[in-house]
């Protein structure tokens, strides 16, 4: 398993940067073990809601190959909720 280092405490375009290379260079490879175990370990409640939607959007091409996503997602939704934000609306067509 190949560790995705990526400082989710960062913000603003240097995270989504990051986001943007390291999942999308394991997609193109293939290597969706390693992005599913990624998502089922990412705490939410330390994410801006600019890194959970974006990680949301990158992976749902490939959600059939991606185990952990649909935990990943109920994550965010639950997270979501608890900030106050219309999860609903904020997460259509992401699931």
């Amino acid at each position: 398993m190949i560790l995705i280092d990526i400082d989710l405490s960062l913000e603003g375009n240097a995270v989504l940067d990051q986001i943007f290379d390291k999942v999308d260079n394991l997609l193109y490879a293939g290597q969706f073990y390693d992005i599913s175990m990624f998502l089922r370990y990412i705490d939410c409640s330390k994410c801006s809601l600019d890194v959970l939607l974006a990680l949301l959007t990158m992976t749902a091409p490939a959600k059939s190959h991606l185990l952990n996503r649909p935990f990943f997602y109920e994550n965010v939704r639950q997270e979501l909720k608890k900030r106050g934000e219309n999860a609903d609306h904020l997460l259509v067509g992401l699931k």
